[in-house]
């Protein structure tokens, strides 16, 4: 017995009808009905009556009725709430001295106005605060100038930087 054959009952209970369950679901007619089959053999119990082209809920079915409705909707809870976890939390970030002055204010400012559920955590030290930071797991990742010093860690470039010696126009 599976979630899917719960749903489907859950349905042609609701339904009153194999054929309309098979529509609502987009399922074949056939399907539904065998898994209506599979949960009665596997129960050893009728959960609906046929006659006449027509169904009808029998007090077992009545009854696994409201089980189905808890386990689906309490299944239904659970992905909502863990899918909505994916999207909330705590973004721990590390930054040298001068991204995380220069730099990370604005890149904060358009990460919370796309992820407002997010609480944001900022680290700004210099190059060896942050490594130690990142060893213990106390920070999710850095930006930093330059490249990592253990090989431990993943490089990846996020922006080129030029730097320009500026200088009076007499100067030798």
């Amino acid at each position: 017995m599976t979630l899917r054959h719960i749903r489907i009952f859950v349905t042609v209970y609701q339904c009153e009808s194999i054929t309309k369950a098979a529509e609502k679901l987009h399922l074949a007619q056939p399907s539904v009905s065998l898994a209506i089959s599979e949960l009665e053999e596997y129960y050893g119990l009728r959960l609906f009556d046929r006659m006449s082209r027509r169904i009808y809920v029998t007090e077992a079915g009545q009854q696994f009725y409201h089980y189905a409705l808890h386990i689906s909707s309490l299944f239904d809870e659970m992905e909502k709430g863990m899918k909505k976890s994916g999207s909330t939390g705590t973004l721990k970030i590390g930054a040298g001295i001068t991204i995380g002055t220069s730099l990370l204010p604005e890149l904060l400012i358009r990460f919370r106005q796309k992820h407002p559920d997010f609480k944001i955590s900022a680290l700004i030290k210099n190059y060896s605060a942050i490594e130690e930071a990142l060893l213990t797991n106390e920070i999710d990742f850095a930006l930093i100038e330059g490249s990592p010093s253990s090989s431990q860690f993943i490089e990846i470039p996020f922006m080129k930087d030029r730097l320009c010696l500026v200088c009076g126009a007499s100067h030798p």
